[in-house]
């Protein structure tokens, strides 16, 4: 009996450490921070927006955290974050520096829903170096996933960039995380844990309701910098990779003031002209175009891609409309 007795002792003193260890090393595992502060209500965190003082006038006063590249990020968007007030309402903003880096490279950002019913619905802009908007991706372009092993359900999303250093034209420097009212007003339909077991099984629909998740001005985050373009959505890399090289998303402008083409000041050397080739009401003449053309294929194979970049934008402005598709295919032919 003293032997059973002092090996059903040992068991459980085994057992315990097992368990403690398990437990530091799951929690490691999943991501749990132990200096992570919980979130406050989500009705008290609308009170405080609803209540809150925006932090800066224009996107440039807002304070950018540097990401690095291949870092992974875990956050929170909690009620100490700062204010801002987009066009679609104020939010509590992440703000970032994007990495500097030459060469392509894609951000991957995750919103996890949180207390299994609650929801950070995100939004992003994507900023040139002087802070003026040239991409948007609203909550829509989200993709949901249901809870999986130790990820809870989330939205997420994949972002490719073209790396190119701060100063150059079309470069992207700066990104922001933030939520609308709409959103804040909406929810997400998630799916019953039964369910997924279900489909994954192949077995007959369980006929349990799925549950929703309200959407929060607070939630938690995580984003990653990954190398190359990862797995967009794109039937060809290296077109969405030039394409992100000039931005103008038409919906920037419902979020945040974009001057309209006809208030760019005339910087032109034919002043009086800039309003109507800012707005696209030009049509270019075929020798002009094809001389834009010649110009980019010989800029693009001597290397002198920023050069190459300027005179796109420059025939465009003047209602080019095949120099992109010259500048994309020249670059194309150096591979």
């Amino acid at each position: 009996m003293g032997i059973l007795r002092s090996l059903a002792i040992g068991v459980l003193v085994i057992s315990f450490s097992i368990s403690s260890a398990s437990a530091d090393w799951l929690d490691w595992f999943s991501g749990k921070d132990d200096t992570e502060q919980p979130l406050a209500d989500m009705e008290q965190a609308k009170w405080e927006l609803f209540n809150g003082q925006p932090c800066c006038e224009s996107l440039s006063q807002l304070r950018y955290e540097t990401l690095k590249p291949g870092s992974r990020l875990r956050t929170t968007v909690d009620t100490s974050a700062q204010i801002f007030e987009f066009k679609t309402g104020k939010s509590f903003v992440k703000s970032y520096r994007l990495p500097s880096v030459v060469g392509a490279y894609s951000l991957s950002i995750r919103s996890d829903v949180y207390e299994e019913t609650t929801l950070f619905s995100p939004n992003v802009i994507v900023l040139n170096a002087n802070f003026s908007p040239t991409r948007v991706f609203t909550s829509k372009t989200f993709t949901y996933t249901p809870a999986r092993m130790l990820d809870p359900d989330n939205v997420s999303l994949d972002i490719g960039f073209n790396g190119l250093p701060p100063e150059s034209p079309g470069a992207e420097v700066y990104l922001l995380v933030f939520t609308t009212e709409a959103d804040l007003n909406g929810f997400t339909q998630m799916k019953h844990q039964l369910r997924v077991f279900a489909e994954s099984q192949g077995r007959a629909d369980p006929a349990v309701a799925d549950p929703i998740a309200k959407h929060s001005p607070i939630g938690k985050l995580s984003l990653s910098i990954n190398s190359g373009h990862g797995s967009l959505a794109t039937d060809d890399p290296v077109d969405q990779f030039f394409s992100n090289m000039f931005g103008g998303d038409s919906e920037v402008q419902e979020y945040v003031d974009v001057p309209h083409p006809d208030e760019v000041p005339d910087s032109s050397p034919t002043p009086g002209l800039t309003s109507n080739v800012a707005s696209g009401n030009v049509s270019m003449l075929p020798e002009t175009e094809d001389l834009y053309n010649q110009l980019i294929e010989k800029a693009v194979a001597n290397n002198e891609i920023d050069k190459a970049m300027k005179l796109v934008e420059e025939a465009e402005r003047a209602g080019s409309r095949s120099a992109r598709k010259i500048f994309i295919e020249s670059v194309k032919n150096l591979r």
